[in-house]
């Protein structure tokens, strides 16, 4: 997960020094993964893309597997891809997005927790307390 923050700050620079050490202070006994929301995941295409390194080792079938909440709450969610390489959570994941009220910025982080059962937990951290940005159409790429 560090690379992740690495890499959006080198990018973005739109997190605290707060959020990346909440970030990096996860400690996860099972396979985990963290991705920041951009606008193509939270508000109009509703498709996550899976970190590959993560996809790759555990998720090398099409189907479908359970995210939870922290309050308990269950979606049923698919993942997609043409490839073992390449994964997408598409089909449940609007309504996962959209009940969690998920924001650009906000970062969740999914532990598989049941393997067997492909069920997932996910910590939602929220941007509040970061600078959110508005127009991404802005940004370089080379910031």
């Amino acid at each position: 997960m560090v690379v992740l923050v690495r890499q959006y700050r080198q990018k973005f620079g739109t997190l605290t020094r707060d959020k990346i050490k909440k970030i990096n202070s996860y400690k996860f006994e099972n396979p985990s993964f963290a991705v920041m929301m951009q606008p193509s995941y939270v508000k109009y295409k509703f498709s996550l893309n899976v970190p590959f390194n993560f996809a790759s080792k555990y998720l090398k079938t099409k189907g479908s597997f359970t995210l939870e909440n922290t309050k308990g709450d269950a979606w049923q969610v698919s993942c997609v891809g043409k490839t073992e390489r390449t994964r997408k959570i598409q089909v449940g994941w609007k309504k996962f997005a959209l009940d969690n009220k998920l924001q650009v910025g906000d970062i969740c982080v999914f532990e598989m927790v049941n393997h067997a059962n492909c069920l997932f937990k996910v910590e939602i951290i929220r941007c509040s307390s970061c600078v959110r940005v508005q127009d991404w159409s802005n940004i370089d790429d080379d910031q």
